[in-house]
């Protein structure tokens, strides 16, 4: 599933997810210094934030951290207002 990340106004210490399910604020493990700048851009999600076993990939035509990937260690839901979406699907250009 698409989601996109950005600056979390909170706290630089999280990141900022947005996707169809609303906001969360999320860290991210070592070796993944693009996502966890907060970056904003487009990212893969593989399971549902707060299955425990979530991961974050970076597509390979992205302009920044192309194929960086690395697991959700932990997360907040902060807002269920959901991401902004092009053609159903979120996405950061919207």
């Amino acid at each position: 599933m698409q989601v996109y990340t950005g600056e979390n106004p909170a706290s630089s210490a999280w990141v900022l997810l947005a996707g169809s399910d609303g906001q969360w604020a999320i860290q991210v493990g070592d070796g993944c210094p693009t996502i966890a700048s907060g970056e904003g851009q487009n990212e893969l999600l593989s399971a549902p934030v707060s299955s425990g076993t979530a991961w974050l990939s970076i597509p390979g035509d992205a302009r920044y951290g192309a194929g960086e990937s690395c697991p959700i260690t932990s997360w907040l839901y902060e807002d269920p207002t959901p991401c902004a979406t092009h053609d159903g699907v979120c996405d950061v250009a919207y």
